[in-house]
């Protein structure tokens, strides 16, 4: 019988965004009893500029849009979760970020994403450091080529509490730390300041 280990992950995207180190050969625990009801993810900022004091960049993905999954033992996936995602039954490697894939466009009302490929699965957190995590803003989407022209459309989605609910628009000013999970894509976060 062969080791697995359970990873928690994006529904929509697979991306796993924590790994429980234990090795066990027992179906999945409860993940409401692992990440209560969300889970809290964070990632160091840096700057080039060596003065400057970046707080870490920080959000909460409810539990209801999270799965954990048991998949075999792999220590590289226990050192370093979000550089891997779970594709089918199977843990892929993602490859590395160069530099930021796609700098998303906050606006009060809608997030813009450019320069995706066709079909793949946009997942993306709003959130404002100190914003109460009832207060977040969850959209997902996925590129299209509307026109077929071969060209991929911008991604627009419209700020909601959960993805499809009712459209929630910002409505104070203030840096907000966006979190993106793209399939295929490494996650990572940008942070964007509305007037």
């Amino acid at each position: 019988m062969s080791e697995n280990m359970h990873v928690i992950c994006l529904q929509e995207t697979g991306h796993i965004l924590g790994a429980l180190s234990a090795a066990t050969s027992n179906a999945p625990p409860d993940l409401e009893a692992i990440v209560g009801s969300q889970l809290s993810i964070s990632n160091v900022r840096s700057s080039e500029i060596p003065t400057d004091k970046l707080l870490p960049a920080r959000t909460h993905i409810p539990a209801s849009l999270l799965e954990l999954k048991s998949v075999p033992l792999d220590p590289a996936v226990i050192s370093n979760p979000t550089n891997h995602a779970v594709d089918g039954g199977r843990v892929v490697k993602l490859p590395p970020l160069t530099a930021v894939p796609i700098t998303p466009t906050l606006e009060y009302q809608a997030i813009t994403l450019e320069n995706g490929t066709i079909d793949a699965l946009a997942f993306t957190v709003v959130a404002r450091t100190g914003d109460p995590t009832d207060q977040l803003r969850i959209q997902s989407g996925t590129f299209v080529d509307q026109d077929g022209d071969g060209s991929v459309d911008k991604l627009i989605l419209p700020l909601s509490i959960l993805p499809g609910e009712t459209p929630a628009a910002i409505e104070d000013s203030g840096s907000y730390d966006i979190f993106v999970a793209l399939q295929g894509v490494r996650p990572y976060w940008a942070m964007q300041p509305l007037p």
